[in-house]
Order: structure tokens, then sequence, then C-alpha cells
């Protein structure tokens, strides 16, 4: 079946947590696809949410 893509979720803090485990777990929502995490606090680059990447900041949306 296809897959509805969601390319990035703003934000990988408590809320982005909580939303990407609602994706996954959700009947309703088993479609989409969560590529990637960005968030401001660079200290959060490299690591994963729900082994979804954080991939950067809101500055390096515009950078790709």
């Amino acid at each position: 079946r296809d897959s509805t893509q969601v390319d990035l979720v703003i934000g990988a803090g408590a809320a982005g947590q909580t939303l990407m485990r609602e994706i996954q777990r959700s009947s309703k929502l088993n479609n989409m696809l969560v590529k990637c995490f960005i968030d401001d606090n660079k200290n959060k680059n490299g690591r994963f949410i729900e082994g979804v990447p954080v991939a950067g900041t809101r500055d390096d949306i515009f950078a790709a």
C-alpha cells in the first residue's frame, strides 16, 4: 500500500516525541512516514527519536 510521506517534524522535545509515538502506534496514522526531526537545540542533532534522526535546525531546512 502507498505511504503518505511526512518529510519532517519540527521539534524533537517532549511534544515531538509524543507525536512520533502516536504516528507509529495509531492504526489511523500508520501510513505516515516521518523522515526526520529538526530542532533549534543543536545538542539534539545526530540523536534519534523513536528511530528517526534529528537532522538539524530550522536554518538547515533552507540550506538543503
